[in-house]
């Protein structure tokens, strides 16, 4: 992929709903170089409140998604990741100034996070708790709905993946 066309789709825009302006920008400017990469939209407190409007319909639906399509899905989001390590290890690298070694190793955790979220996804519903008195106790697995993820700089990829994924698995939404 061709990272000139990857970057004239989000430069000086946010994503909520789809790609568009912001009212205002920030640079992404390389930690090693100095040099300004792109600019992206800086979302303002009416895009968090319609973000969260969206991610809250969307994940509705996205939580009556069956477990094994859930898990269908994850797994395309890997390979996905997978077939483009070289494009998001690129990325790490000019944006968070990792250096090549340690870009590589993080971009190939991002998809591992995905493929093992898809086994997540297919995890039993519940579970039967011990219980001292003549019960039956169960725990019963429920999204809580919309999950906020933010990412630190130091291993940007991973630790956001380390988030989302799962949530994705377990039928929340994520805005990160």
């Amino acid at each position: 992929m061709d990272n000139g066309v990857l970057v004239a789709t989000w430069d000086r825009k946010l994503f909520s709903g789809g790609w568009r302006g912001a009212g205002s920008t920030a640079d992404v400017v390389s930690p090693s170089t100095g040099e300004k990469l792109a600019s992206f939209g800086v979302a303002s407190t009416a895009d968090d409140s319609e973000a969260v409007g969206i991610a809250t319909e969307a994940q509705q639906e996205w939580a009556r998604v069956s477990g094994d399509d859930k898990a269908r899905i994850l797994r395309q989001g890997g390979d996905a990741i997978e077939a483009h390590t070289d494009v998001l290890a690129g990325w790490l690298g000019r944006e968070a100034g990792s250096a090549h070694g340690k870009a590589a190793f993080e971009a190939g955790l991002v998809s591992a996070e995905f493929y093992l979220a898809a086994g997540t996804a297919l995890m039993p519903y519940g579970q039967l708790l011990r219980s001292a008195k003549p019960r039956l106790s169960m725990a019963k697995r429920r999204p809580v709905g919309v999950v906020g993820v933010i990412s630190p700089f130091n291993f940007p990829g991973i630790l956001s993946a380390r988030s989302i994924a799962p949530a994705l698995a377990l039928g929340n939404a994520v805005i990160h």
